[in-house]
């Protein structure tokens, strides 16, 4: 018998560059695992330190620059693959990445678009990403893990306390490049740091994710860690988002179940943010 998934809110249709499976594709996947409710979550990446880049969305098989006409097109899908999939409740996101300014944009998004949620993401520093193998050891190497922390910590800030988004994203997503670069030091770096970021989390109604894709990338944990969770959720934070990060098709629901068994035994509530509507 197929176990229930209740919802994966972090899935990458291949309207994001990165991605290689449809908004259909994932939906008859749905299906089959028993997911109850999907979350798409294009990327949104505007930044323009790095717009030649990443600022660019797949339309028809085409890579295209960012504009109303690829939101819509990427709505208007959505919208009818909810009509294909009456069964499956779909929600229609976006997954911004975060840098200074960013702000007014999203703010016009909320205001002519139709979007159910939005994830607020911190992937680069300096304009680095850090998914970026080739290029992100260059930042890592010339910043002490206190400048770095200190910076992506305040970049983090700004997600919470703008309150233009429903989810902080993987909240330590510096954790991979940083076990390379600084070793097991980079483990602890959240505990002086969190504060005024939940916070700011707390006055604006901004939850935080987990983010299961660090099992899949090898990791013995999720984004963020169990120890990270636990500190902010003693500061009063709430997890209002489950995801798998999903890329294909093949990621869907991928230890979403494993992640809430895990938070229930620490005591962690999940309530996912479209339950409060």
């Amino acid at each position: 018998m197929v176990s229930i998934i209740p919802c994966d809110l972090h899935v990458h249709p291949d309207y994001s560059i990165d991605a290689g499976s449809s908004i259909k594709e994932y939906c008859v996947k749905a299906r089959q695992i028993g997911l109850q409710t999907i979350g798409f979550s294009t990327h949104y990446d505007v930044n323009p330190a790095r717009g030649a880049k990443d600022a660019f969305m797949v339309v028809d098989g085409e890579k295209t620059r960012v504009s109303d006409y690829t939101l819509e097109r990427y709505i208007k899908d959505c919208r009818e693959a909810q009509n294909l999939f009456p069964d499956l409740k779909i929600l229609i996101g976006l997954e911004i990445d975060y840098f200074p300014g960013i702000e007014t944009e999203v703010k016009r998004l909320r205001s002519d678009f139709s979007f159910d949620y939005f994830i607020g993401s911190v992937h680069c520093l300096d304009g680095i990403a850090m998914t970026s193998k080739n290029v992100v050891g260059d930042y890592l190497s010339s910043h002490s893990i206190s400048e770095m922390a200190d910076q992506y910590f305040e970049l983090l800030f700004n997600v919470a306390d703008c309150g233009l988004f429903d989810v902080i994203g993987h909240a330590d997503y510096y954790l991979l490049p940083g076990l390379r670069y600084y070793g097991d030091d980079i483990l602890n770096i959240h505990n002086d740091r969190l504060d005024r970021i939940v916070r700011a989390a707390i006055r604006t109604l901004t939850g935080f994710e987990i983010n299961t894709s660090y099992l899949r990338k090898g990791g013995g944990d999720f984004y963020p860690r169990i120890e990270f969770l636990k500190t902010a959720i003693e500061l009063g934070a709430k997890i209002n988002s489950v995801g798998s990060d999903s890329h294909h098709t093949s990621h869907l629901g991928a230890n979403i179940n494993k992640s809430l068994n895990i938070i229930r035994e620490y005591g962690i509530v999940f309530k996912p943010f479209y339950e409060n509507d």
